[in-house]
């Protein structure tokens, strides 16, 4: 069996737990309010969440009628409470059996350890979750299965409605309590597109994918298609073993994606993107990656958006080259108030370093980012930068003191 654990609005969390505060009591939001009036929250408490208040929502849309706290976002601090708990979790379990799957959620194979304990699962996820409380301060829910997906659901629709905030689903009764469920996006790994095509089919819960012919589902879907005939069985046979050694050398893509804090022009927008670009070729560099296909995603304050591919001559991670062509498909970005810059490099192909007399000129280029990587890695990111960076307009230095966009701490 697995367990799939969640720390309960974990960001939110850690500040109600700093503050002596009881987040189920506390109307509290991670969010740089100071930066913009149109700045993301990065996580609202339980209580807000009752209130209708979801995670992720522009700061000027939460009610004035609550006397709302807002906490500047400390990433370093989230980095050590996550650490804290991880080692809460290898008190009850090898780190062979624990795959974490994001800062604040991991999956545990806890076959091994139902005997050693000589405990249910369900007994075990309240001493966890007891154990995780009395170190931390922190609550989590969890989801029990006999598999990882089944582990992941059960976290994601039952464990909400359960008053222990624990969901258990077993191969028995899976279809009968996660295969009616409905819309299809509150199922793990399907998403608004992959429900969109479903519903086109007649496919609006598990149970219905089990009507459908398999080779009309393969057709429509192709090897995804096989994942979700075996979803809709509750069948999953990823091994955490598995899940925690992925071979980066089949990455699939590479991106880069920011949302604005203020309204930019099309012609200030480009630098932001020509930023943007360098980060993504320094990445490429770093992996031995090279793609020859490149996408851009504009994002308007309006919600509109503007997106396109474009295939490249030859695999690259050249900042030049990349620059170039993503210049090519800006130059047909329509006009308007950008708060949405996204950049991605894709059908990325693995290459070990090689010179090559014909491509000497990228080479040279390829040496250059490798040593800009070994400056950063010593000195920080700030240490090597681009001109461009300096701009007015530009951010990549703020950003730089940032972890994953946001505040490292203060």
């Amino acid at each position: 069996m697995y367990m799939c654990i969640d720390l309960k609005s974990f960001y939110a969390s850690v500040e109600c737990v700093i503050r002596h505060l009881n987040p189920f009591n506390t109307p509290l939001v991670v969010c740089d309010i100071k930066r913009s009036k149109g700045a993301i929250t990065l996580a609202v408490t339980p209580y807000l969440k009752k209130c209708g208040i979801p995670s992720r929502t522009r700061a000027y849309t939460l009610p004035r009628d609550i006397p709302i706290i807002y906490a500047l976002p400390r990433m370093k601090k989230y980095i050590e409470y996550s650490s804290i708990v991880y080692s809460c979790y290898l008190h009850f379990f090898s780190r062979d059996d624990i795959y974490m799957y994001s800062i604040d959620e991991g999956f545990m194979n806890i076959t091994p350890y139902l005997n050693y304990y000589k405990i249910t699962p369900l007994e075990l996820a309240k001493r966890i979750k007891k154990y995780v409380f009395e170190k931390t301060g922190l609550t989590v829910t969890v989801g029990i299965g006999d598999n990882m997906f089944q582990a992941k659901v059960a976290l994601d629709v039952l464990s909400k409605h359960s008053k222990e905030e624990i969901g258990l689903v077993t191969s028995l009764n899976f279809k009968d309590v996660i295969g009616t469920v409905t819309p299809l996006n509150k199922i793990w790994c399907i998403g608004d597109r992959i429900m969109y095509r479903l519903n086109k089919m007649g496919v609006f819960c598990l149970n219905d994918i089990l009507e459908v012919p398999k080779e009309k589902i393969y057709k429509e879907f192709g090897i995804i298609g096989l994942e979700i005939i075996d979803h809709a069985n509750g069948l999953d046979s990823t091994q955490i073993s598995e899940a925690k050694n992925i071979n980066d050398s089949k990455k699939k893509s590479i991106s880069e994606g920011q949302i604005l804090f203020k309204d930019y022009h099309k012609d200030n927008a480009r630098y932001v993107m020509s930023e943007m670009i360098n980060e993504l070729s320094l990445k490429l560099n770093k992996g031995n990656y090279k793609t020859n296909n490149i996408s851009l995603f504009i994002g308007y304050s309006d919600s509109t958006y503007f997106a396109k591919q474009f295939k490249l001559y030859s695999y690259t991670s050249s900042y030049t080259t990349l620059l170039i062509n993503f210049n090519k498909i800006y130059e047909s970005v329509p006009d308007g108030f950008i708060r949405h810059i996204g950049v991605c490099a894709q059908s990325l192909r693995y290459e070990d370093r090689q010179l090559s007399l014909f491509f000497e000129k990228e080479e040279k280029e390829n040496h250059i980012l490798t040593s800009v990587n070994n400056i950063r890695k010593r000195y920080g990111k700030n240490s090597c930068i681009k001109g461009i960076s300096l701009m007015e307009d530009a951010n990549q230095i703020e950003r730089n003191k940032m972890i994953g966009g946001h505040n490292a701490e203060y």
